[in-house]
């Protein structure tokens, strides 16, 4: 093996304004395709590592900084390919704020380990493995396997075909256009899938998510907690939070909404819903219809208030429902501008825990074209006729 010693030496310059400073190397390496460029960054730093045809490494490193600091970086061939580590030697310092530009074969692996750092492939076949402490990971057009985790960071996958796990615990994760079995996830941040498919030209989703009638264009999001928010999904939406509100506007052909604890707003044009929270209200905006289908609207609220505006005239087929416990404030109403009366049921029921009553409403409204099923505990419904 041959070890290379690199010492990178930043230093203020007496007489001259404080500012940002940047030095910058390039080396060179022979490197064989098939083989790896491994990094283990005890100083932390950024990596952009891109393909060539030519069986060389290029490595150019960058340092920007407005403050005295000392960082040795090492390079060694070894039989696997080439091994880049960094230290830091100023005391009192944990970062060495640098960033790699490497030119490899295009069939190359890349292992990566950086105290704070983020990572960027580009136009590589490969294994890519690692962990870092903190920084996005970023793959466009790759193909190969991957196993990578960023403690605090965004991941961003494109137009690659990709196999294996890469996570991070709290960022935004998106996927687009993108074969494979690759499995992608955030424990603090928005998973969305955009033209995900798997190997035999089946959709693939974040989750739990499936539902009829999706395409590459439907706007598939999850996460593990916090709000979820659309601007428009005219391809529709399937959304799952464990934890926040979720608001969706211009939704056409169908929006799918659950979240464990929040409130929920959709605007749909036209298109069929189904919304659910454990804890929470629901306001849904019908523009135009339901869709073509029979799934027609679905809202549950286990505690919270629903209330869905529909267009003047519009035809559905309800079946409203508000059970109200015995330790809760029992003025619940189904509240409409249609003649809908609700009916309060007699007996406490007690085979669902606590003890409940209802409040019952159904029956066909303009020719009952849509069913509307809408049910809540503790709270009121509202069916509102827009003029």
């Amino acid at each position: 093996m041959k070890r290379i010693h690199y010492q990178m030496m930043f230093l203020l310059l007496l007489g001259l304004t404080l500012g940002s400073l940047a030095l910058a190397e390039t080396r060179q390496f022979p490197l064989e395709p098939g083989r790896t460029v491994a990094f283990d960054l005890a100083s932390g730093g950024s990596v952009t590592v891109s393909g060539w045809a030519d069986h060389l490494a290029e490595v150019t490193i960058t340092r920007e900084g407005d403050y005295e600091k000392s960082v040795e970086v090492f390079f060694e061939e070894t039989g696997a390919g080439l091994r880049i580590s960094s230290e830091m030697t100023s005391k009192g310092r944990t970062s060495g704020n640098l960033h790699f530009e490497l030119m490899v074969p295009r069939d190359c692996n890349v292992d990566f380990g950086s105290m704070g750092g983020g990572l960027k492939v580009v136009d590589l076949r490969g294994r890519f493995t690692g962990k870092t402490m903190g920084g996005s990971l970023t793959f466009l057009d790759v193909e190969g396997e991957v196993k990578m985790t960023t403690m605090g960071g965004t991941i961003e996958v494109r137009n690659s075909i990709l196999d294996g796990v890469v996570k991070t615990m709290g960022g935004q994760v998106l996927l687009q256009d993108v074969v494979g079995d690759v499995e992608a996830s955030s424990m603090g941040g928005n998973v969305q899938y955009r033209n995900v498919r798997d190997r035999d030209g089946n959709l693939r989703l974040p989750g739990d998510l499936s539902v009829p009638g999706m395409t590459e264009d439907t706007v598939t999001i999850t996460t593990m907690g916090g709000p979820i928010e659309l601007d428009e999904a005219p391809a529709g939406a399937a959304v799952h939070t464990m934890g926040g509100e979720i608001h969706i506007r211009n939704a056409e052909r169908f929006v799918k909404a659950k979240t464990m604890g929040g409130d929920i707003r959709l605007q749909v044009m036209d298109g069929w819903v189904e919304a659910t929270t454990m804890a929470g209200d629901i306001d849904v905006v019908i523009t135009q219809g339901a869709g073509d289908g029979a799934e027609g609207i679905t809202l549950t609220s286990y505690s919270g208030t629903i209330t869905l505006t529909v267009p003047a005239g519009f035809s559905m087929n309800l079946d409203l429902d508000i059970a109200y416990t015995r330790n809760s404030e029992r003025n619940y109403r189904i509240i409409n501008n249609l003649g809908i009366e609700g009916q309060h049921t007699k007996e406490w029921e007690t085979d669902q825990g606590s003890p409940r009553k209802h409040i019952r409403a159904g029956g066909a409204v303009a020719g009952g074209r849509y069913p509307v099923k809408i049910h809540t505990i503790n709270g009121d419904i509202r069916i509102i006729e827009a003029d």
